[in-house]
């Protein structure tokens, strides 16, 4: 929701009222996913901004000899390591791209999918499936974010249609 505000805001990017509605709906889903104020949201979801603001700056003071860490890690932890860099890093490129190629209100509801892939990944690493209740969330984001694909295929296609002055033309 932030985004398409701030690409209506900053960058003047028309977003319609259709596409709002579509954002709030996706909202929702997030909000029904998390369940702010319920038992499943409270201050151990802040763990891991918490645990980064306090690890970093220790961390670095620290007397760690971070290449002797690396140099007793199995190959499978390095690779593990050198996958997520690399695959973070190719990922993070690929979206810059896209955000330089279509407009940011455009792709943002695309990104929801994270979180149902986000719930199935948790299944395959952990065996833990979310609730009813996160996939009915989850339902609704996915839905948000296909109609707001399939509006951004449809402006797209009406783009592409020659006007009738420019087929009138080409016969003369």
């Amino acid at each position: 929701m932030t985004v398409t505000l701030l690409a209506g805001w900053v960058l003047h990017e028309p977003v319609s009222r259709l596409r709002w509605a579509l954002v709030a709906g996706g909202f929702a889903g997030a909000l029904i996913v998390i369940r702010p104020g319920g038992n499943h949201f409270g201050w151990t979801v802040l763990t891991g901004v918490v645990g980064r603001a306090i690890v970093t700056p220790v961390l670095s003071a620290s007397s760690v000899d971070i290449a002797a860490t690396l140099h007793g890690a199995s190959a499978w932890q390095l690779a593990g390591l050198l996958a997520i860099g690399l695959l973070g890093t190719f990922g993070h490129l690929l979206l810059i791209l896209a955000f330089g190629l279509v407009p940011t209100s455009t792709l943002m509801p695309l990104l929801y999918a994270q979180i149902a892939i986000g719930g199935l990944l948790g299944w395959f690493a952990f065996g833990q499936l979310p609730d009813a209740i996160a996939w009915l969330g989850m339902a609704l984001l996915g839905a948000c974010g296909a109609a707001s694909a399939w509006l951004n295929v449809r402006d797209a296609s009406a783009q592409c249609r020659p006007s009738a002055v420019v087929l009138d033309t080409v016969g003369d």
